[in-house]
């Protein structure tokens, strides 16, 4: 996160804005720097303009300055692009076809759970439970950074695993003890691109149309909250906050409502 956030400062920030005192640093001169990002869309000027804003805080905190200008500057407009997921069906088949690259179980471990890549990237064989079919994620997977801690503290759970979801598990262990549950060919974790580019190759061989793989996570999520689970249960499984359930997956889903409504105030032909 640090490196993440310093890179948006170095590329954009300091170079518009960095010659500017903090006291002097005024909402205009925020709005007008951010108007000067070219080529960037709406929402990366305003995750910047956040990022900005969360670093600007600690100048407020230490009474350098009286207000944040980042948190000030009017954020700029744009339609979110609507989720689209897999339909049940199209995960019951990514499932099943598990077999066709070495990231193939995987692949098939999220379809089955929604659970982020670099989390089932991260898992080991000594973190599944093979009596309750239980496992343990605490800890992801980056290129850049290696095996490292989850982003946040929603990330560190506990999955009682569904039948589909322990079938992978336990044909990716084997007779192993120990290890990378989901190993490469070299027996390192599986990075994204990888992962990415033999997903890309099963949808195309099975006919479904391309997304990325978190993709699957939304279809999990989507799912369990139109299935009427409880939103506290749906995020406590996907490891997130109740607050990002609702603002990501909560949408439409096609259901009738009018004939919901006829149905509840239908009354009843049953003797009393």
């Amino acid at each position: 996160t640090n490196e993440v956030y310093a890179g948006s400062m170095r590329r954009r920030v300091v170079p518009s804005l960095g010659h500017v005192r903090l006291k002097d640093l005024t909402v205009s001169q925020v709005k007008a720097a951010a108007a000067s990002w070219k080529g960037l869309k709406p929402q990366t000027v305003n995750l910047t303009l956040d990022r900005a804003a969360t670093m600007f805080q600690s100048a407020v905190v230490e009474g350098l300055v009286a207000s944040n200008p980042f948190a000030l500057c009017p954020r700029f407009e744009y339609h979110r692009k609507p989720i689209d997921p897999f339909t049940p069906d199209e995960l019951r088949r990514i499932i099943a076809d598990r077999g066709r690259s070495m990231s193939g179980p995987l692949l098939a471990l999220l379809a089955a759970t929604g659970m982020r890549i670099g989390e089932g990237a991260a898992l080991d064989v000594t973190d599944y439970d093979r009596g309750t079919g239980r496992l343990s994620i605490s800890k992801t997977f980056s290129p850049s950074h290696g095996i490292g801690p989850p982003k946040s503290k929603n990330g560190r759970r506990v999955l009682a695993l569904p039948p589909q979801a322990r079938a992978v598990v336990e044909e990716a262990i084997g007779t192993r003890t120990a290890g990378v549950l989901f190993p490469s060919e070299r027996g390192n974790p599986s990075n994204y691109a990888r992962v990415s580019r033999h997903f890309r190759e099963q949808l195309d061989a099975l006919g479904i149309r391309r997304r990325v793989p978190h993709a699957m996570r939304h279809s999990c999520a989507t799912f369990l909250v139109s299935q009427g689970v409880p939103l506290g249960d749906v995020a406590k499984w996907m490891g997130d906050s109740v607050q990002t359930i609702v603002s990501t997956y909560l949408h439409p889903s096609g259901a009738d409502v009018g004939a919901a409504i006829g149905a509840m105030l239908t009354v009843s032909s049953s003797p009393s």
